[in-house]
């Protein structure tokens, strides 16, 4: 490599990442593994090399860190002072919490690439990367003494922590890696982990606990992907001594409602169960496809839905090649073919994506802005203990194209045969069902595990369709660095809101492990009251709390269930609010 290619002659061409990061991390490692038999030639040409392709760090955040990692081992290597310097005063330029662009936000939001939310990719790469080399500096004279170094710290609890869901790190954060065969949630979960407990060795004695206490659930509560059979040899004894210290108590679920407003991202997280809400708005583009990959992210921001449960692998195990990109659970779309990558980087032109918290309850709305189509919608979900109430209103397109709105694609078992019940009624089981259902007023999903049932409720009766399917797909088709197929099963459940609808509404409520018997038993006495869903104003109440909520979509003055917004705001803002006793 170093005599046709990779050497301090040579120009970079293609991909300016793998000369400058991807390569020279790797030919770092290499070096240094096998440091005692290479010869001072050898070493002199290989590093020689490196330091032509990256001399100094000049990237931000992730790309950054990278970069000061090659600078930093580099100059280990070559016992270059000075390098060692630049590499840690590097780190400086990643620690301060940013306003705009790449970087860490004050609300636990990541960005890298100016757009787009990386704190489960870009972002887990930083800490990945980080916390080695702030580990290897520390008690040296080239330790980081930065006091904004504190905000790792941080990090780890308002980053990073909210978007792990039992060792598995949200594909809602990951950007164009969900197109990546090798990089799956558990995997880039586990590296994360493994970066949080290395964090740990160098933390604040208090924070080098709490961390450890995360790590320790994570690694329990992950039974898909084991932690200790998988994880660097660096980090393995480390983790075996945090499972075998008694002291270090398992932090537990962590339950909290989480909204990254710099990143157009919430998740909430309840007994037994996550949400997440991926979106999009003026600020935070609709998705990346860049380098042929996630060619089909078309509507992974308009508003997709993922329920996390006992079902560790549910978007793992080839989701992404195989789910029906059309029909992703949440979205409003119309029906037009895409091309490979078409749209990618949109912002649309509404500025409020959103919402409000209250303590473990939240609210949020999108105003959609559909790629090219003039189809707009309302949309609201209103998160509570056991439901998730999911509003849309105001739906209205020309394009003589079908609109609809998802439901649920869920993946089922390896036969496609979990029990589908829909008002009492069991439906078919065998792959190939499909059926227009009338007023459906409840509906039940079995999951594929213990404790991964889903439970489906219709305030207003609905007309609904659904189809038990085998969907094979490639994952060439999505990543053109990727190769191999696959079938996988789905269950698939959405409103056809017809060709252009005008102010059409739809309203259904989620009940995440719910029995069928009780998901009959919520039908019929719901805690739930829809007290408005329009295109001005989408409300509802949760009774047994106490507690009302709603979107407000125009100027005021307006009310709802003893909420009133006040007049002055801009139409194209929304207010979300709460009341309760």
């Amino acid at each position: 490599m170093y005599a046709n290619i990779y050497n301090e002659t040579k120009s970079q061409y293609d991909n300016w990442w793998h000369w400058q990061i991807g390569v020279p991390l790797r030919l770092n490692d290499i070096t240094v593994v096998l440091y005692d038999t290479l010869s001072g030639t050898q070493i002199t040409n290989y590093m020689n090399a490196v330091n032509h392709f990256t001399p100094t760090p000049t990237g931000t955040a992730a790309n950054l860190v990278w970069e000061a990692t090659v600078v930093a081992v580099h100059g280990v290597i070559v016992k270059d002072s000075s390098k060692i310097t630049a590499a840690a005063a590097s780190l400086s330029s990643v620690f301060p919490y940013v306003t705009t662009s790449d970087g860490f936000y004050v609300d636990g939001s990541f960005i890298q690439h100016t757009y787009f939310p990386y704190t489960g990719s870009y972002g887990s790469s930083l800490i990945v990367f980080l916390a080695p080399i702030l580990d290897m500096l520390d008690g040296s004279r080239w330790a980081v003494t930065d006091p904004r170094m504190t905000n790792v710290f941080q990090w780890v609890y308002n980053a990073y922590q909210p978007v792990i869901y039992r060792g598995a790190i949200m594909d809602m954060v990951r950007g164009r890696a969900i197109s990546r065969d090798d990089e799956t949630d558990q995997i880039i979960g586990q590296q994360t982990v493994a970066a949080i407990i290395r964090t740990a060795q160098f933390a604040p004695l208090a924070d080098a606990a709490a961390f450890k206490s995360m790590a320790k659930y994570w690694i329990q509560s992950d039974t898909a992907c084991g932690f200790t059979t998988n994880t660097d040899l660096g980090t393995l004894p480390l983790a075996q001594a945090i499972l075998a210290d008694p002291t270090v108590v398992s932090r537990g679920e962590l339950l909290g409602h989480y909204h990254f407003g710099s990143m157009d991202r919430v998740a909430h997280l309840r007994p037994g169960y996550a949400f997440c809400l991926s979106l999009s708005s003026s600020r935070i583009a609709n998705y990346e496809s860049i380098n042929s990959e996630n060619l089909h992210g078309w509507y992974t921001a308009d508003g997709m839905t993922y329920l996390y449960n006992a079902d560790q692998i549910q978007f793992d195990d080839c989701f992404w090649p195989t789910i029906n990109a059309y029909r992703l659970p949440g979205t409003t779309v119309d029906t037009q073919t895409r091309a490979n990558g078409s749209g990618a980087g949109a912002l649309g032109v509404y500025n409020w994506v959103g919402g409000a918290a209250l303590g473990n309850w939240g609210a949020a709305g999108m105003q959609l802005d559909a790629w090219n189509s003039d189809l707009t919608a309302k949309k609201s979900w209103f998160m509570f203990d056991d439901e998730i109430v999911c509003l849309g209103a105001g739906i209205t397109c020309t394009s003589n194209r079908a609109i609809e709105t998802i439901v649920e694609n869920r993946k089922l078992t390896s036969d496609g045969t979990n029990a589908f019940t829909v008002n009492g009624q069991s439906k078919p089981s065998a792959l190939g069902w499909t059926e227009t259902m009338s007023s459906v007023s409840w509906a039940h999903l079995a999951g594929n595990v213990t404790a991964a049932d889903i439970g489906y409720y219709f305030p207003q009766p609905a007309l609904l369709n659904g189809v038990r399917e085998a969907r094979t797909g490639a994952w060439y088709a999505i990543n053109l660095y990727e190769i191999g197929s696959t079938t996988r099963n789905y269950l698939t459940l959405w409103f056809n809101h017809g060709t252009n609808p005008v102010n059409t509404t739809y309203a259904y409520v989620l009940l995440p492990g719910l029995s069928a018997p009780e998901t009959a038993g919520y039908a019929a006495s719901p805690n739930v009251s829809l007290l408005q869903n329009s295109a001005s104003i989408q409300a509802v109440s949760e009774g047994p709390l106490g507690v009302t909520a709603a979107n407000f979509w125009n100027d005021g003055p307006q009310s709802a269930g003893g909420i009133t917004e006040a007049a002055g705001r801009n139409a194209l803002e929304a207010e979300a609010a709460y009341s309760e006793p």
